[in-house]
């Protein structure tokens, strides 16, 4: 029984292949005797798919602008440009505190933006607002007004409430509702 060409894999191979089910679509390293699978340009980490990171004495691997995300973070990352600060560049080279951040949308509001593009004040009556023109854009249904007699009608048979029988003095309606379906359905106030 031959076994997946792959390191610590003990599943049988496919018919006509070096590999498994799970491995059928994983490049193998081109160096060879390598049993690992290819990362990059193919070759598996090991053999030098991945940059090492260019930080002196460290094994990581580059990520972002050569370095490791250990040592990346200290190079690629600007720092504020107000003299003293160590805080890190947002917009405008400048930290948050020193104008970096975003302001808030509302009109004449110089505080920091927070939520959704707003500040902690403005941000509650931005979603009123927000939801309102959303369900203004929201097609609307018109349905005929049911008679009391219609949905008693139809409601009697189906739950056998003798509340819904109907009356000729009958006058109060149900009131009606529409789920998020938009398919009517009834509630009764017996």
């Amino acid at each position: 029984m031959n076994t997946c060409h792959f390191n610590g894999c003990e599943e049988k191979v496919r018919p006509g292949t070096q590999k498994c089910a799970f491995h059928r679509k994983k490049g193998i390293c081109s160096v060879s005797e390598c049993r690992n699978q290819v990362y990059a340009r193919g070759l598996c980490v090991r053999h030098g798919a991945r940059k090492p990171c260019e930080f002196p004495d460290c094994e990581g691997f580059a990520r972002y602008g050569g370095f490791c995300c250990k040592h990346g973070d200290k190079y690629t990352m600007k720092e504020c440009a107000e003299e003293g600060c160590m805080n890190k560049a947002h917009a405008r080279q400048k930290c948050v505190r020193h104008g970096g951040g975003k302001k808030c949308r509302h009109g004449g509001c110089d505080s920091h933006a927070r939520f959704s593009g707003f500040c902690s004040k403005h941000m509650e009556s931005a979603i009123t607002a927000e939801s309102l023109v959303s369900l203004a854009n929201k097609p609307t249904i018109i349905m005929p007004k049911p008679s009391m007699r219609d949905i008693c009608s139809a409601l009697s048979p189906q739950f056998g409430h003798s509340a819904l029988k109907t009356s000729p003095h009958a006058n109060k309606l149900p009131s009606i509702k529409l789920s998020y379906e938009y398919k009517p359905y009834f509630v009764v106030n017996a």
